[in-house]
């Protein structure tokens, strides 16, 4: 009979009642039934087109008006349990060709709840567990609203909306009329104030002057404040997943339509849009570098300045005073600290008050309890004693950690298919521009993780390509002839560019040109645009033997002795090992 049942209900109704079942009878009866690799930790991220969505339809005002009381008097819990149990109702009648509508919360609900997620109050500040049990649950109800309805039909654009308009010039008349085109979209779902601070003036809409604030921000804490961080990362990837979705879901509903204004028109009204653009409907080159200046924030003194907290003395935390042992703030008392999920891409469905930390990934002196008073901007190098292997972990840490680093190259990768179908941010052009230069003069191991087509959110690989052509201009020697096109073939690579060595002896300037290789390379195999033969084999041995050569004849850059010698064995160390992954693809490739 459960079989019958599991048969007609699709994978992302199954997740939304099995995330209900966990809050009326916990988890280990459900992992009795269900095992946790079952659970997909992403459903739509590689998919092109839309998924199938449930219809919306507003709550009763009963039930509107039963929410609204539970949340204005902080029963987080109840209210939660409530609305799941609403968006779920009438799983089991939906089919493909038979979709009952779900009950959908007003947008300010919704609202409310992205602010739930993360507000000091109810995570590093909670003055109870049940405070941040009910920030993980309510990030798991707009996880299964975003996968149940989907963005458009829960009027997520409505919702996600910035108040604060001082991050742009102004309002223009098209940003006017979008919000009141919006206002008479959703006027038949009679939204509800609530009358809490966090709805209002201590929302994240409001203090938030725009998306890329908040970036900037977490991306800050990252590197500042551990705790904090941990659920920075959790909204951040929440958004980051309803930004996908929204925009993969308007592109798909846009080839239905025929003229061309309406189809731009579609992408435009996406909630990326909306926040990258801002009321005003568009954006300048400098609004496009502070965005660029966001993605790349790493708690350095400047971007602390551009990117303020967003709630005042976010970062200090509350101390519990009455244990014996040492003290813990709310997170570590609750049992997140000393856990660690397998899959880091995903907040397991199960664990709802589980946080991932990689405690060795964050063991950092600077990631203390302070407030942004007394914040001290991250260290921009790694010390020059330190080995090679410290030197890289070091780098990444500088950038608040793999899963940091990972972000942002999502962020970059969702930027390029929004210009892949508009222009409302960039040209494909103008964002080469910007990330080739902002890219350059990052510390090796993120300059590598950036462009190398492997792993979780590479960037797509026609730009992935124009973007390592754009970085080997200011590399390659000025003898050296120019891509003509943004395509690059085989012949070009094997007569211009595999011998090539960079226009400096500087052993990261030739290992950066090693590493561009090796990309390009990867992007020929993987598009089976590569073929071996002697002539490349001997291209990329020439090419290697090249960059050792010029190399030797480097004096070492500024400072002591000691740190030139340590610093040109890092860079060996690294260059050594771009050229033994060459000489490895190429066996790869013979076979």
């Amino acid at each position: 009979m459960i079989d019958a049942y599991l048969s007609r209900v699709s994978e992302v109704q199954l997740l939304a009642i099995l995330r209900v079942s966990y809050s009326l009878i916990g988890p280990r009866k459900i992992v009795d039934v269900f095992s946790r690799e079952s659970m997909p930790s992403r459903l739509f991220a590689a998919s092109q087109e839309a998924p199938l969505y449930r219809p919306a339809k507003a709550l009763p005002i009963e039930l509107q008006e039963q929410c609204a009381i539970y949340l204005e008097e902080g029963l987080y819990s109840q209210s939660l349990t409530l609305l799941t149990s609403l968006l779920i109702s009438g799983t089991s009648c939906s089919s493909a060709n038979h979709l009952i509508p779900a009950y959908v919360p007003p947008s300010s609900f919704v609202a409310f709840l992205a602010t739930l997620i993360v507000h000091p109050a109810t995570t590093t500040r909670a003055r109870s567990d049940e405070g941040l049990a009910a920030a993980n649950q309510a990030l798991h109800y707009l996880q299964d609203l975003c996968q149940v309805v989907g963005p458009i039909n829960a009027r997520l654009t409505k919702a996600f909306t910035f108040h604060s308009t001082s991050g742009f010039r102004g309002r223009t008349s098209l940003g006017k009329r979008r919000r009141e085109e919006e206002s008479r979209e959703v006027v038949e779902h009679n939204d509800q104030v609530l009358n809490t601070k966090l709805a209002q003036e201590q929302s994240i809409w409001a203090r938030g002057e725009s998306f890329w604030h908040v970036v900037g921000w977490a991306f800050n804490c990252a590197t500042l404040s551990h705790a904090r961080w941990q659920r920075w990362r959790l909204w951040l990837e929440l958004m980051i997943d309803v930004l996908e979705s929204d925009l993969v879901e308007r592109v798909s509903k846009s080839k239905l339509l025929k003229i061309a204004e309406e189809k731009e028109e579609m992408i435009r009204k996406s909630l990326v849009v909306q926040f990258v653009t801002g009321a005003q409907g568009s954006i300048s080159q400098q609004e496009r570098r502070r965005a660029m200046r966001a993605i790349f924030a790493h708690g350095s003194a400047k971007n602390v300045a551009e990117f303020k907290e967003i709630w005042k003395d976010e970062t200090k935390e509350k101390i519990i005073k009455d244990e014996k042992t040492r003290p813990k703030t709310a997170e570590q008392r609750h049992g997140l600290a000393s856990l660690e999920s397998d899959d880091e891409d995903d907040v397991d469905g199960m664990n709802l008050d589980i946080t991932e930390v990689r405690v060795a990934n964050h063991g950092s002196a600077r990631q203390t309890r302070r407030t942004t008073r007394n914040l001290k901007p991250a260290e921009d190098s790694d010390s020059m004693e330190e080995t090679h292997e410290e030197s890289v972990v070091g780098a990444v840490e500088a950038y608040g950690g793999v899963k940091a680093v990972y972000l942002r190259r999502r962020i970059h990768r969702l930027l390029c298919t929004l210009c892949e179908v508009s222009t409302a941010f960039a040209t494909t052009d103008v964002l080469l521009d910007l990330f080739s230069e902002f890219c350059r003069p990052l510390p090796l191991p993120l300059f590598s993780i950036i462009i190398m087509p492997t792993g979780p959110n590479a960037l797509p690989k026609s730009f992935n390509s124009s973007l390592c052509k754009e970085l080997f201009r200011p590399l390659l020697s000025v003898t050296a002839p120019r891509f003509d096109t943004n395509y690059v073939n085989q012949e070009d690579l094997e007569s211009r560019y595999l011998t090539a060595t960079a226009n400096s002896s500087t052993v990261w300037d030739n290992t950066k040109v090693s590493l561009l290789m090796e990309a390009l390379l990867w992007l020929l195999r993987d598009s089976d645009a590569l073929q071996y033969n002697d002539r490349l084999q001997d291209a990329v041995l020439n090419g290697i033997q090249a960059r050792q050569d010029k190399v030797k004849q480097s004096k070492g850059g500024k400072g002591t002795k000691k740190q030139v010698d340590a610093e040109s064995e890092q860079g060996l160390d690294a260059l050594n090992a771009s050229s033994k992954r060459l000489e490895m693809f190429m066996t790869l490739l013979r076979t």
